[in-house]
């Protein structure tokens, strides 16, 4: 879509790994050790992911510092209008790098809601209760300088809200989502579901039908560019509504054509929104 990137993750060392290479131009890697491999396996009735993630072990705050250095994560932070932190599950010391990051680079940082923080736990259910919770207190101490937004889609939601209340949550996702919201210090929610979307801030709360595919080419990377979609929504000051539309639409051209839209097919996909509602659901 445009965005200059700087893509901070386990790429490969010393050496990026060719696959990564092929990414956008206006996308600066910056490796922190060696990748994670899924197997995707998508079955007509949904998908098993096979992670073997045992290299993003070794990922932490230190050695994200020593590869990086301070001042540059720094620089990072005070110049980036939207910082990404996402993927949380599948690094187990998350919560040390976000606590990292509370301590050695923001903690003399000028208060500034025009920037973004988007967080994305990604499907935590193998992760303890305890280290969710801490995860959750660590994103209310970024909602001290930025705006703060977090994404979960149907199945996260329920296992935050088990989380957070250790109790099973109700099946009206309105009811489970605005309890959630309450519940942490952030600016915004976002839940996503095949279906529809919703969105809760301090203002308002906002659903909108989801682009469902009844046959996608592709559903691994789905919630991924909903995700980004709605970065881009938010990036161009769009209200709560208007992002869920950018979100929802980035997510149905990319599981119907298996690759992620450009602004022109992003345009086209939401010009073509009600037509494609029709054939979705007929």
């Amino acid at each position: 879509m445009g965005v200059t990137v700087n893509c901070i993750c386990p790429l490969g060392i010393p050496e990026i790994n060719p696959v990564f290479k092929s990414l956008s131009s206006n996308c600066n890697l910056y490796s922190i050790g060696e990748p994670a491999y899924t197997t995707a396996m998508e079955f007509e009735d949904g998908k098993i992911l096979l992670a073997q993630v045992e290299g993003l072990d070794r990922v932490d705050w230190d050695s994200i510092k020593d590869t990086l250095g301070l001042e540059k994560l720094k620089n990072f932070f005070e110049e980036s209008e939207l910082i990404g932190l996402v993927n949380w599950s599948c690094m187990i010391n998350f919560n040390n790098i976000l606590e990292g990051l509370l301590r050695e680079v923001l903690w003399k940082s000028k208060i500034s809601k025009e920037q973004i923080v988007f967080f994305d736990f990604a499907d935590f259910s193998k992760r303890e209760r305890g280290e969710v919770c801490k995860a959750t207190e660590l994103i209310g101490d970024f909602n001290n300088y930025y705006k703060v937004v977090l994404g979960l889609n149907e199945n996260e939601a329920i296992l935050m809200f088990k989380s957070l209340f250790n109790e099973t949550t109700s099946e009206d996702l309105l009811i489970t989502g605005r309890k959630i919201f309450d519940h942490l210090n952030i600016d915004t929610l976002v839940i996503h579901t095949l279906r529809s979307s919703i969105a809760w801030d301090r203002n308002s709360v906002v659903q909108i039908p989801s682009l469902y595919v009844k046959q996608p080419k592709l559903s691994t990377g789905g919630g991924d560019n909903f995700n980004a979609g709605l970065c881009f929504g938010l990036l161009l000051h769009l209200d709560l509504e208007s992002s869920l539309f950018i979100a929802n639409a980035t997510s149905g051209y990319y599981v119907r054509n298996a690759q992620s839209p450009t602004i022109e097919t992003l345009i086209e996909t939401l010009k073509n929104w009600d037509e494609l509602m029709e054939e979705n659901n007929g």
